[in-house]
């Protein structure tokens, strides 16, 4: 007895020993090389594993196979041969498996979802840092923090990570980040853009992609790793089996159960997650996160890696080249609104004041803004420094994101608003005038475009900007759902001035070791403004001016002299200048002229109402002292024109005139002051030379209408195009018996 005792100690100290230091080493995280039939030791239940290609941190919850298989399979794809300890022996391996999980969101709760991995047979040592899945302990991760690079523990990366998921999961704050770099998953394209993290909307979306939560047993191992199936098919063998290996699956069924039921309590389902994880579990949750892209207006899987905190510039707004009641105007509006509706990531409003006082339930709560006028002046940028400087999203569509019928229209429209909304975002639609445009009677499709749109936009709640430089073309129903409208003529000295300098000021920023002669610079614009003078020219707009500074610091990078100097600018502005004279001799007059002769827009109107002191200012100088006062001529009167501009309802029958007139200098009627001198212009209808009404057509200057017509819109607050065409009577008839009365 106790010479087998001693047999028995001898055979675990020499035939033991040695796989059981290889076992402590691998344990102790000693080695940097294991061989396929080691990895049993190398993880164990409760170990955390990374694996490196998805980024991703697991918990083991057992381990199975990886042994040799008795029974030969043809159809065993996964099993390979390898040569064993003796060199005439071969084995048929099956892949070693690790049933693990990670921490899953499935748009409501956090918990455990189960993954597994399959290691396939390999020969010799392999480096266990390249396995496809290895112990947490032999990952580095290597960081750049203040310019100190470095590496720190993976486990420390993880749970900074960790946290950062979790802040996307708060349904209060909508996580508007910043990504650069490329998306995740099966389509891998380019991101450099502002997101939206809203994974609950993305799973009520895509249904098919939620994550299954609840840790469940693994299955059990390969039963061909303990029986050995005779392959002979007659009667006697059929069934039988040689076992010939103890069966000690329910060992490791055994860890796994002893460990799911220590850790049950800590991988419940978690429905609010913010402040309650521990570094564990933070090191656990998921490497990716589904974002809204707000610059294409898809959903991605992006890196939870490169999402970053939104740099927030309120400085532009500030920069932005404006009058300061249109700043006013703008940012009082929205703030107004913010106060009142606060969306919040859960889709539902956070109502702080009474909202909308419409007599129909959902309607007026929106704050719709229109910005008209010249190319280039900055109506878009008004509304994307607006919602930098209100801190917002900004959600950025074009007609081409909307559609060409009227079904299309209405469902990518009611899609956008309501994502807009959702997240709080201050919405542009760039270039409305497409989707704007006045109806008529030939045109049914964009007749029922128009209807859908009108609709829409009386039900919306959030902060919707229009951009346009048609608004000639805009229906009039459009009118009464503008809650502000804002005219942005071409630019004048001051302000082009003005953006020189502030382009220039940024490419300092931007190109520190870029020399820029800005005084010579500046000379040389204000030599620009002063061939305002000329007829036929016509300085550069805000984006023509940015471009040309982009163009010109490139030009100077790419000779790599290191100064950006007056020749630069002048090459391009030869080139451009080129271009627009050009196109003059095509259309015969510049820009302006062509949108007054189509009817889009007037860029020499100015509004008297607006003064110097809030920063208006007309856009040439010839113009400068025009349209300051308007007095009305005696011979509107015979036409029902009041004397008075003040005049009140009952005294013009109930159909007041604009309190001020917007004529150009030409219209018929009105005198206005130049200076000192005060014009006193016939109207263009008295004494007419023969042929003039042929030539004023050409002109397309309005005249004032005959009797039994009603006065065009701009005199009578009505559509100017609709009341031309007579589509409906705006004003009463003219009674031709009373000369200075109108008939209701």
């Amino acid at each position: 007895m106790i010479s087998h005792l001693e047999f028995l100690l001898k055979y675990i100290n020499e035939g033991l020993k040695p796989h059981m230091s290889n076992y402590r080493r691998l344990r102790a995280r000693d080695v940097k090389k294991v061989a396929f039939k080691d990895l049993w030791y190398l993880f164990a239940p409760g170990d955390k594993v990374y694996d490196a290609s998805a980024k991703q941190a697991f918990q083991v919850v057992g381990v199975r196979g990886g042994r040799a298989l008795l029974s030969k399979s043809e159809d065993d794809d996964d099993r390979i041969k390898v040569a064993s300890e003796n060199d005439y022996a071969v084995e048929d391996l099956g892949p070693f498996i690790i049933d693990c999980f990670y921490l899953g969101f499935n748009g409501e709760e956090l918990g455990p979802v189960n993954h597994s991995v399959r290691i396939l047979p390999y020969d010799g040592e392999q480096a266990i840092s390249n396995l496809r899945l290895y112990p947490l302990e032999y990952a580095r991760m290597k960081v750049d923090v203040d310019d100190v690079a470095g590496d720190i523990p993976m486990e420390e990366h993880l749970s900074r990570r960790g946290q950062k998921f979790v802040a996307f999961l708060n349904p209060h704050e909508v996580a508007h980040r910043e990504y650069v770099g490329f998306s995740v998953g099966n389509v891998r394209e380019q991101i450099d853009s502002r997101v939206i993290i809203d994974m609950a909307l993305y799973y009520e979306a895509h249904p098919d992609d939620q994550p299954t939560l609840g840790l469940m047993r693994p299955p059990e191992a390969d039963r061909r790793e303990i029986e050995e199936r005779k392959t002979c098919r007659c009667p006697d063998c059929s069934g039988r089996r040689n076992i010939h290996i103890y069966d000690d699956r329910h060992i490791d069924s055994q860890r796994t159960n002893e460990f799911i039921a220590a850790n049950s309590k800590n991988w419940r389902l978690i429905r609010d997650a913010t402040g309650k994880l521990t570094p564990d579990q933070l090191s656990l949750l998921p490497a990716k996160a589904y974002g809204y892209v707000l610059r294409t207006r898809k959903w991605y899987e992006l890196d939870v890696d490169k999402i970053m905190e939104v740099e927030q510039k309120p400085e532009n707004f500030q920069d932005l080249v404006l009058p300061k009641m249109y700043k006013q105007l703008v940012e009082g509006m929205v703030r107004t609104h913010s106060r009142s509706v606060k969306p919040n990531a859960s889709g539902k409003d956070e109502t702080t004041q009474v909202q909308g006082n419409d007599l129909v339930r959902g309607k007026g709560k929106g704050v719709i803004i229109l910005l008209h006028g010249v190319p280039g002046v900055g109506k878009t940028s008004t509304a994307e420094c607006v919602a930098e400087y209100t801190s917002r999203p900004l959600f950025a569509i074009t007609c081409g994101d909307i559609g060409e019928n009227a079904q299309q229209v209405e469902q990518n429209l009611e899609e956008n608003f309501q994502l807009a909304h959702r997240w709080g975002c201050v919405m542009l639609l760039d270039e409305a005038d497409v989707f704007l445009q006045t109806r008529n009677k030939q045109d049914m499709q964009r007749n029922a475009v128009v209807s859908v749109f009108l609709r829409i936009l009386e039900y919306y709640s959030g902060i919707l900007f229009l951009t346009t430089n048609k608004v000639g073309t805009f229906d009039e129903a459009f009118k009464s759902r503008i809650h502000l409208s804002l005219y942005y003529p071409p630019l004048n000295d001051d302000q082009t001035k003005a953006i020189w300098e502030v382009n220039l000021a940024r490419l300092k920023r931007y190109h520190p070791g870029l020399d820029i002669e800005d005084r010579s610079i500046m000379t040389w614009v204000k030599s620009l403004i002063r061939e305002r003078e000329r007829d036929n020219f016509r300085p550069w707009n805000g984006r023509q001016i940015h471009n040309a500074c982009q163009t010109a610091a490139s030009i100077a990078l790419f000779q790599d002299e290191g100064k950006l100097t007056l020749e630069h600018f002048e090459i391009v502005s030869q080139a451009s200048m080129a271009f627009d004279q050009y196109l003059r001799d095509v259309h015969g007059t510049d820009d302006s002229g062509r949108a007054k002769r189509a009817q889009d827009r007037d860029d020499q109107f100015w509004d008297n109402q607006l003064d110097y002191e809030h920063g208006f200012e007309s856009s040439s100088r010839r113009d400068k002292d025009n349209y300051i006062s308007f007095g009305r001529r005696r011979e509107h009167r015979q036409y029902g024109m009041a004397d008075d501009r003040y005049q009140s309802d009952s005294e013009d029958g109930g159909h007041r005139l604009s309190q001020y007139a917007r004529h150009s200098r030409d219209e018929p009627g009105y005198s206005y002051t130049q200076g000192s001198q005060r014009s006193n212009r016939r109207p263009q209808h008295a004494e007419r030379m023969p042929g003039q009404d042929r030539q004023d057509s050409r002109r397309r200057r309005r005249r004032l209408p005959s009797l039994d017509r009603p006065i065009s819109g701009w005199e009578s607050d009505s559509d100017l195009q609709d009341s031309r065409r007579g589509d409906r009577p705006d004003l009463p008839t003219r009674n031709p018996k009373r000369h200075n009365t109108f008939e209701d």
